[in-house]
């Protein structure tokens, strides 16, 4: 319910929240869906570049790498639509922080 969520290393769908503490995800594969969602914080999101991905990323303020081949919406606190031609649905959402995506190679 609160505390930090630290997760490496992750090659599967995944469903993770929390009430307090930021969440920390390095996803090395991604499958069909990643969602988080924190109620006190803030979530670190990294996924693999290149990857087709359908985004919905909420929160007090939204960062992300640059995302190539992108479709659709982006302001201070969403980024919503389609990378590479979509693929894995990704919902972070951050009531009260920020949601940073990163793309790793």
């Amino acid at each position: 319910s609160g505390g930090s969520v630290n997760l490496k290393n992750m090659r599967c769908n995944l469903d993770a929240g929390t009430n307090g503490g930021s969440m920390n995800v390095d996803m090395t594969a991604l499958k069909d869906f990643v969602t988080l969602k924190n109620y006190g914080g803030s979530i670190n999101l990294n996924v693999p570049a290149n990857s087709g991905m359908k985004l919905e990323l909420t929160g007090m303020k939204v960062n992300a790498d640059a995302l190539n081949n992108f479709k659709g919406d982006t302001t201070k606190e969403s980024i919503i639509g389609v990378v590479n031609g979509g693929g894995t649905k990704i919902i972070a959402t951050a009531s009260s922080g920020k949601v940073n995506l990163s793309l790793v190679k």
